[in-house]
Parts: C-alpha cells; sequence; structure tokens
C-alpha cells in the first residue's frame, strides 16, 4: 500500500491543523482518503511534508490525532468549569477517547495551565463548606471528583472553619417544623452522624436547640 501526506491545512485561530492522508491499495481504483487534526505543536513535533510515507509515520499521526481529539475535547470540558485531572480523564473515557490518548491529553493540559488542581479544589470545598457539609463530607466530595483532599491549602482552609456551627445549621434547617421526639429524634441523630457530623458536634447542636423556641 501507497500512503501519501495529499494536504496539510492550518487552522491557526482553533491551534490546529488538518493532515489529509491518501492511501492507494495495488488496485490504481483503490483509493482512500484520510483527514486527521493535529494539535500545531504535533505538527511541529512530528515534522511532517507533503509526499509518501510508511507505515509507521502513519501510525504516528493516527495517534497523535487521538490526543489531538482527546484535548481539544478537554479543553471543551473545562469551559464548563473547573475539574481534576483524574475526573477530567474519566469523562474523556465515557466520551468515546482512549485511556491513552485521554491521559496524555490531560497531562497537557495541565502542562499548558488549563488545571489547576490546588485552587480548584479549594473552590470546590468552599462550595460544599456553604451547602453546610460536614468536614468528612467535604473532604470524601473532594476525593470523589478526583482532588487530594489532604493538600496542605484545602486542609489549611478547613481548620478555620467552624464545622461546630456549620452542624448547628445544619441541625436546624433539618428542624424547620420543630424539634422531633423520641425514635425520629433517634434517626435524625443517626442520619446526620452518618452525614459524617461527630458525635460532640451533634449533642451541642441538639442540646443548643432544644434550649431554643423553634
Amino acid at each position: 500500500m501507497q500512503i501519501m501526506i495529499k494536504r496539510i491545512t492550518p487552522v491557526p485561530d482553533k491551534g490546529i491543523a488538518w493532515v489529509t492522508l491518501l492511501l492507494r491499495g495495488e488496485n490504481a481504483e483503490q483509493v482512500q482518503k484520510e483527514k486527521y487534526p493535529l494539535l500545531l505543536s504535533q505538527l511541529s513535533e512530528l515534522g511532517l511534508q507533503m509526499g509518501e510515507i510508511d507505515e509507521a509515520c502513519a501510525e504516528r499521526i493516527a495517534d497523535a490525532s487521538g490526543v489531538c481529539r482527546a484535548y481539544v475535547k478537554g479543553l471543551t470540558s473545562l469551559s464548563y468549569g473547573d475539574q481534576s485531572e483524574r475526573g477530567l480523564t474519566y469523562k474523556l473515557v465515557q466520551k468515546g477517547i482512549a485511556k491513552e490518548h485521554a491521559t496524555v491529553a490531560v497531562q497537557m493540559l495541565a502542562q499548558a495551565g488549563y488545571l489547576r488542581e490546588d485552587s480548584a479544589a479549594l473552590r470546590e470545598a468552599e462550595r460544599s463548606v456553604a451547602k453546610h457539609r460536614s468536614r468528612r463530607r467535604v473532604e470524601y466530595d473532594l476525593q470523589a471528583k478526583g482532588y487530594d483532599a489532604r493538600s496542605s491549602q484545602v486542609q489549611c482552609y478547613l481548620d478555620e472553619v467552624d464545622f461546630d456551627e456549620i452542624c448547628l445549621i445544619a441541625l436546624r434547617q433539618q428542624c424547620r417544623h420543630g424539634m422531633p421526639e423520641g425514635e425520629q429524634r433517634k434517626k435524625l441523630y443517626q442520619k446526620m452522624l452518618a452525614q459524617g457530623f461527630t458525635s460532640g458536634q451533634l449533642k451541642e447542636a441538639f442540646a443548643a436547640l432544644d434550649g431554643q423556641e423553634m
């Protein structure tokens, strides 16, 4: 089979170039055309020129194109909000991108400064705290989204949050229609315990509300 680079069409405003390959079989009538998007940086790295290439070069173009597609999809996804490297990789794979291509593309996005995990994790923690969640729940949510909940920046912020007060606010929201008694009170206690509040926080919060007129 003969493989040729038929055309290289840069699209500078999108940061990519389209590479058109022409594949000819033994029969002159067996001609196939394939188009691959490449990042301009990839185009430069591969050093492609018009003319005949071998199968190894064609495979490198196809592989780089897979990374390019993942990179563009990742960039689009990030335009809707911050994500962790692990979370973005998972999302790309779910969209049909090969994991090896997604992994490389996400690393490239991080190196380009589009992924700032520390600041993104801090903002995510702030949003979680604003929903009156326990410290354990905040850390769990961060980990579930692929962030490092034990990073110094996140831990310093959480150390400054008054989770005793958060517990009281959360309990007050649960008791808008009055403090439950008996079995219902026990169920509410267990429910909030499962949400990550400590027994000490809950005892203080229940005691505080017991002394108030709901």
